[in-house]
């Protein structure tokens, strides 16, 4: 507050000085009233939105930035002077409620900033939603099929685990809202594929909401224990076999692994012993390594555990394969189409035969097994062998003579092989009417290369092996015995006959550690002629 004093001055020039201060006054302080005011009704509205809800009364304009009370004449005015009294007796009220004022707002940061989030986190949830309200139901479901399944699949976890979660996502989803769940309930691909690293409510929830045939299942064991096991498993699927379309025990990319315990293997049988799956058209059993090892003996599991599948009732089955043991002959192998068996352990682990540890009979006997059950399949089309180390047979009877006219395409890889026991076997077996071959042989990376050589003989003596085959693609490669390599061998030539090839219009060689004189590979070339296709690799 300014004071403005006055000494004698002439009363008339005063008088007309007063009154021009007197109007310039009130100009300014209907100026200042009206920017208080508006001012005021902004604090007043601010400061009532803060913790306290502090009432300044506007007209007292305490917390205005300019200044509150303009300069008067210091004249004898017993009204202006009640007046400051007056509001110089309120002024510690609103002292009081400024000092509260001043304590509110060193808290207003936080609950402004938490405040600011919320607002932040609504507007994007506005947007969201708004986007969705915008999709139809068919663009959300291809949304929500992509939301759930993984962007990638790597060899370090089994598939079945990739699968719980996909489960486990496909549930959250259908924890959002109303319109997710019903969309969601209605994708069969998110509930197709089940597995026991999923728990038992989870399996649940995917056989009540799968509506086809065509549900996968997926069974492991091994060092990662499943959420569920196989018993408890098998009893919430089975009760849903009318849509199974796919059985896998066993992941493919880590086969080592995945043994099932013998009490497993036991509930596995009981649990599936004449299980009527009337529309499966795949089986994958992926036995690892190890059930062929003699350390591994189980005698107190029965032999027929292991072949579960043959009680089972399959009119659909169209593909079957088994990884480590040789199948025996179910009443699905008249409808197979696909065949493939593989005995296939890491590089630098001891070779192992393919039939089973608990069997005593040798070679031979499981070489008839297998031929036996071949010709079970009338319907085969395409068959694929591998077999790493099948020692020299035995004085024992060989399989009888078996034609397999049914089968167009085959797929053979042969390591750690004698001649005579390849030579032997394909004596006994025929494949008149295979059109396309793929054929890999391996020996060991320090052995003689004759091994390659006669090793192919053996399985394509001449032309009539294979009358009618077009395509052949052909690979000669090298391992080690153990994980240290050998000293580097450097590469040897491989005789190849051509002559064998009198039908084949496709020809695909590649070789590892080996190579191919050119006075051979001219001769093939101009024996083959002109309008015949020959690559090597």
């Amino acid at each position: 507050m300014k004071l403005r004093c006055s000494g004698d001055f002439d009363r008339n020039s005063g008088d007309r000085m007063e009154a021009r201060e007197i109007e310039t006054e009130q100009q300014a302080n209907r100026n200042v009233f009206e920017s208080e005011s508006n001012l005021g009704d902004v604090d007043s509205h601010r400061l009532l939105q803060i913790q306290g809800n502090i009432d300044i009364d506007s007209d007292e304009g305490w917390l205005d930035t300019d200044e509150r009370f303009p300069p008067v004449p210091l004249v004898y005015d017993p009204l202006l002077a009640k007046e400051d009294l007056r509001r110089a007796n309120q002024a510690p009220n609103s002292v009081t409620r400024l000092r509260l004022a001043a304590n509110t707002s060193n808290q207003l940061p936080d609950p402004i900033h938490h405040q600011l989030k919320i607002v932040e986190s609504k507007i994007y949830s506005l947007r969201l939603r708004a986007g969705a309200l915008k999709l139809p139901d068919e663009v959300l479901s291809v949304i929500l099929e992509y939301a759930a399944h993984n962007e990638r699949f790597t060899w370090q976890c089994f598939e079945s685990m990739f699968i719980a979660m996909e489960i486990s996502r496909a549930i959250t989803l259908t924890h959002v809202c109303r319109r997710f769940r019903s969309l969601a309930t209605r994708i069969p691909t998110l509930w197709s594929r089940i597995s026991n690293a999923s728990h038992l409510g989870a399996i649940s929830a995917c056989c009540e909401r799968v509506t086809n045939s065509s549900v996968e299942i997926f069974l492991h064991g091994g060092r990662w224990r499943p959420a569920t096991n196989v018993a408890p498993f098998l009893q919430a699927t089975i009760a849903h076999s009318d849509k199974w379309n796919v059985f896998r025990l066993g992941d493919d990319p880590q086969p080592m692994t995945e043994l099932l315990d013998d009490e497993e293997i036991e509930d596995l049988a009981r649990e599936t012993h004449n299980l009527q799956v009337n529309f499966l058209t795949e089986i994958s059993i992926n036995y690892p390594y190890t059930i062929t090892s003699s350390t591994n003996v189980r005698p107190q599991v029965p032999k027929d555990s292991f072949h579960y599948y043959s009680t089972w009732s399959t009119p659909r089955l169209k593909s079957f394969s088994i990884r480590h043991l040789v199948p025996i002959p179910f009443s699905g192998s008249a409808s197979l189409t696909t065949f493939k068996a593989r005995a296939r352990p890491e590089r630098g682990i001891r070779l192992t035969p393919i039939c089973p540890s608990y069997t005593v009979q040798g070679e031979n006997y499981q070489l008839i097994v297998l031929v036996e059950f071949l010709s079970t399949c009338p319907n085969l089309e395409f068959s694929s062998l591998e077999i790493l180390s099948l020692p020299t047979v035995d004085s024992s009877p060989m399989p009888k003579y078996h034609e397999f006219g049914s089968i167009e395409r085959m797929k053979f890889h042969f390591a750690n092989c004698e001649v005579s026991s390849l030579k032997s076997f394909f004596d006994c077996i025929s494949f008149p009417n295979v059109s396309s071959l793929d054929l890999t042989l391996q020996m060991p990376y320090d052995a003689n290369i004759s091994i390659i050589e006669d090793g192919f003989r053996a399985i394509i003596p001449g032309a009539g092996r294979f009358p009618r085959l077009v395509t052949l693609v052909s690979s000669f490669d090298s391992y080690a015995r153990h994980l240290n390599l050998p000293p580097y061998v450097e590469d040897r030539d491989i005789n190849i006959p051509f002559s064998v090839f009198s039908h084949v219009q496709n020809l695909t060689l590649t070789l590892h550690d080996f190579g191919i004189s050119e006075s051979v590979l001219l001769d093939g070339l101009r024996w083959r002629g002109q309008g015949d296709a020959m690559g090597l690799r």
